[in-house]
């Protein structure tokens, strides 16, 4: 995996000190929680080593909006004792997918990103187009997929088309797609700006 520069971010807060109605600002330095949230950011073989239970899902998640939101809240609220692990497609395998006007966001800010989320303990890069290897690896107990990967619309359900890194999955895996009202994607939010214009 590229390392990843280290980025210093100031945010300056405001705050009324009660006493004498004056006005201070303090400047925080955030990289230190930067630096925490790279932490998360781990290569798929470190994850092998690890002797833990997995929640997997995967994505490019390219520009974070509801339909993400309300993945991870979902994620978060049958968490219990597993580990949460989110896929980050490369910028490669983002353009094979989307085109090549696609990631509009790299894969460095991508992984940022979702590292920065609470729900997410871990986070890694991947290159595997099909999962199929990234599934035969990390063994995830429970594995979720958004539908609109899961099932190819206007086709008929075609798990084995559709879905051939399930093979890979063990048997007493859980295997969940998560589904939405079909309308919050980075796809239609790029055609909505691009509408406006």
């Amino acid at each position: 995996m590229r390392a990843l520069c280290a980025k210093t971010y100031h945010i300056y807060l405001i705050a009324s000190l009660s006493d004498n109605n004056i006005m201070k600002t303090q400047k925080i330095h955030s990289s230190k929680t930067i630096e925490k949230n790279r932490k998360k950011i781990i290569s798929l073989s470190d994850l092998e080593k690890n002797s833990c239970t997995y929640i997997f899902t995967k994505g490019v998640f390219d520009i974070i909006h509801a339909g993400h939101l309300s993945l991870f809240s979902y994620i978060e609220s049958i968490k219990k004792s597993h580990k949460v692990v989110i896929g980050i497609a490369s910028d490669r395998v983002t353009k094979e997918k989307k085109g090549d006007d696609r990631p509009i966001n790299n894969e460095e800010i991508r992984l940022d990103q979702i590292a920065a989320l609470s729900t997410v303990d871990y986070v890694f890069l991947h290159d595997d187009p099909n999962y199929i290897n990234v599934i035969s690896k990390l063994k995830p107990t429970i594995y979720i997929k958004g539908m609109d990967t899961a099932i190819e619309e206007g086709a008929s359900i075609d798990f084995s088309k559709n879905n051939p890194e399930l093979c890979q999955l063990p048997n007493s895996s859980l295997f969940i797609i998560y589904c939405d009202d079909g309308t919050l994607s980075t796809t239609q939010l790029i055609e909505n700006i691009h509408s406006r214009k």
